[in-house]
């Protein structure tokens, strides 16, 4: 049984050439490519491509056409089209060799597809450029913790480049201990289905830096709401933590000589009351103030006086053990705190 094809059916358009000599000349052109190409088919059918779209070689068809006629085998490419000499648009082709030997090109307008890879492409690379621009670590994994995608900082840290990355996993560039900890939390993470904070100590492969880092990860999801992955997002902390030390640091010592302040004696002190365990266990407080000292301040001015609490502090440590606690109770008073002694006399000696 024979079976054709009106090809005028087809919604596509279609055109059908036949290899003569060094060109081709149309066989069939349905209504669907008359219609786009303004031109009746009773026209052009027995001319040749060449003489109908004398720019055919410029837009690479003809070179195409020439492929798929040699090797028989389909190709699908995709053209622009022009209208005053600028780009208006494009074309995807698919040619194919029939079994009577001419040539089927089927095309439609994908100017828009096109235009969606396009913005999507300039949109993939901004997202790289900013992401391989700032500090903090970035990265993608899948559920099982492949990586996915990892920003130039992310690369410093594995000591490795994206290429090397995607594809493996954490124990792959990492000890095991830190990789176990690293997977702990992603699927922390999937577990709880919601962004989760931690802290961790990271050292980079090449030991160019160190220290802690704040690290938020956070679900991914496709369109269905499923989630695929985790993004992970990590951030130097170090500064903070070492700002916040010393913040504590202002808050519990006094910041002339570096002792302990009041807040932070009677808190030792409070301690150590808690936890006496035994009336053999005894602690003694001395109290210590200058005489004269505001004749110093009067007369040499505070500066001179700041030197001299200063060395007081100073000369104070020398006479105390590790153990115990010197503080500046204020202005010209200093206080100790004497833990764990046998006597009065002990403590009588000290002072």
């Amino acid at each position: 049984m024979s079976f054709s094809l009106d090809i005028d059916l087809i919604s596509t358009n279609i055109a059908i050439y036949k290899k003569v000599d060094d060109d081709f000349i149309f066989v069939a052109f349905n209504k669907m490519a008359q219609k786009t190409e303004n031109l009746d088919a009773k026209v052009i059918i027995g001319k040749k491509l060449t003489e109908i779209f004398p720019g055919v070689k410029e837009f690479g068809l003809f070179d195409v056409l020439l492929k798929v006629q040699e090797s028989e085998k389909s190709v699908i490419f995709e053209t622009a089209f022009y209208k005053d000499s600028r780009i208006s648009g494009w074309r995807k082709n698919k040619v194919k060799k029939l079994p009577d030997g001419n040539l089927i090109v089927l095309y439609e307008d994908s100017t828009v597809q096109v235009e969606i890879k396009k913005q999507l492409s300039i949109q993939k690379n901004l997202l790289h450029t900013i992401f391989d621009i700032i500090p903090e670590l970035i990265w993608l994994k899948d559920i099982d913790g492949v990586f996915l995608y990892c920003n130039s900082r992310f690369e410093q840290f594995f000591g490795a480049k994206e290429v090397d990355i995607l594809g493996s996993t954490d124990f792959d560039f990492v000890e095991e201990n830190l990789a176990n900890f690293f997977r702990k939390n992603d699927l922390k993470a999937l577990e709880k289905n919601v962004p989760t904070r931690n802290e961790e100590y990271l050292v980079f492969a090449d030991g160019s830096h160190k220290g802690m880092f704040e690290t938020t990860k956070v679900p991914m999801y496709d369109d269905e709401k499923n989630i695929i992955g985790i993004l992970g997002i990590a951030h130097d902390i170090n500064e903070r933590k070492e700002h916040e030390e010393q913040l504590k640091i202002y808050a519990s010592h006094d910041s002339l000589t570096g002792l302990a302040n009041r807040t932070l004696f009677l808190e030792r002190l409070s301690q150590l009351l808690k936890h006496r365990e035994s009336e053999t266990n005894k602690h003694a407080v001395l109290f210590i103030d200058l005489d004269h000292f505001k004749v110093i301040n009067d007369e040499k001015g505070h500066a001179t006086g700041d030197k001299v609490l200063i060395e007081v502090a100073h000369r104070l440590k020398g006479l105390i053990r590790k153990g115990d606690t010197l503080s500046r109770f204020g202005g010209d008073e200093f206080i100790i705190l004497l833990e764990n002694i046998h006597s009065t006399d002990e403590a009588a000696k000290v002072a």
